[in-house]
């Protein structure tokens, strides 16, 4: 037996409770869906939720997404506290020239007074720009917490709106500075020249510049894959059905930047800095788990596709 939905005039099983076309709540169904119904939308489950929202919330407060935001906040405040260690000199063996000329007069209290004033001016910038990696870290537990409330709230997005906004603008700096500098090394190496050794360093060097091309090419494409995938968790979570795709590009990105991470490690350990050290292992951590994370991310969306397939020609 099959009846019409009321909202869009499509046939819908006699026992559904919601169209699978349209989302909309059917006879007997007063508590309508807290999503923007959109076509191709899989019936909400219970609590208003669709099953592609329900599985976004369960996979926001996983283990795994609880790895990557704890992984993620150690590797910050562990650069923040390098910085501050190593740039006051409290991690230096020799403080002396930050303590000792403190109270110095004349000529030596200037030097001593510009030094400081240099040191902690560094300091300064070095954790303004830390501020990109401070609101990433913010946007990941404002995910966490909004999957894991039970109020009823609807699932938020505004940690991956400020993320989105992050990358987009941090790929347009970098997109300007990879082209400055590709610019300046084309520009020198056309002035320069190499004499009597053109012929062995040319090639050298036009190998050098197609590798550096393909990385930036590499680090560009990562940057729109990254924003394209936000902008298909956000499009879903606003709609209740899925929308465009999870990158595996960015996956698999984020597992080789994790064990990249392990350099880190040995740095640390070689230069006796510990927070080195540990922002290695938390780096590594938290990239290699946000890539696995992802890999899940794409099963369950292949795994929906394919229910919401079978859905619709079941309905047919």
């Amino acid at each position: 037996m099959m009846k019409t939905c009321p909202g869009c005039g499509n046939p819908v099983p006699e026992e559904a409770t919601f169209c699978p076309h349209c989302g909309k709540p059917l006879e007997g169904q007063t508590d309508g869906p807290r999503y923007q119904s959109a076509p191709g939308a899989s019936p909400p489950a219970s609590g208003g939720e669709s099953p592609a929202i329900r599985t976004l919330r369960q996979l926001f407060c996983s283990p795994l997404y609880l790895t990557v935001a704890i992984g993620y906040t150690v590797t910050l405040v562990s650069n923040l506290l390098s910085l501050l260690l190593t740039g006051t000199g409290l991690m230096s063996e020799d403080t002396t020239w930050v303590t000792g000329l403190t109270g110095a007069t004349g000529w030596t209290g200037d030097v001593s007074g510009a030094m400081n004033t240099a040191v902690w001016s560094s300091l300064v910038w070095s954790v303004i720009a830390q501020i990109p990696a401070i609101l990433v870290v913010v946007s990941l537990w404002m995910m966490y917490a909004s999957a894991r409330d039970r109020s009823g709230a609807p699932l938020k997005t505004a940690g991956l709106t400020i993320i989105r906004v992050i990358q987009i603008i941090v790929l347009v700096l970098v997109g300007i500075m990879m082209v400055l500098m590709l610019g300046l090394m084309g520009i020198a190496l056309t002035t320069v020249g190499f004499g009597d050794n053109s012929e062995v360093f040319t090639p050298l060097v036009g190998m050098m510049l197609f590798i550096l091309v393909v990385a930036v090419v590499l680090v560009m494409l990562y940057g729109v894959q990254f924003i394209r995938t936000v902008d298909s968790i956000r499009k879903t979570i606003w709609t209740g059905t899925l929308q465009g795709n999870i990158s595996a590009y960015v996956a698999v990105c984020s597992i080789l930047g994790g064990i990249v991470m392990v350099l880190n490690i040995l740095l640390g350990l070689l230069a006796r800095a510990p927070f080195t050290a540990l922002s290695g292992v938390s780096g590594a951590v938290s990239g290699i788990c946000f890539g696995i994370l992802l890999f899940r991310c794409r099963d369950e969306w292949q795994r929906l596709k394919a229910e919401q397939t079978l859905t619709e020609s079941t309905v047919r």
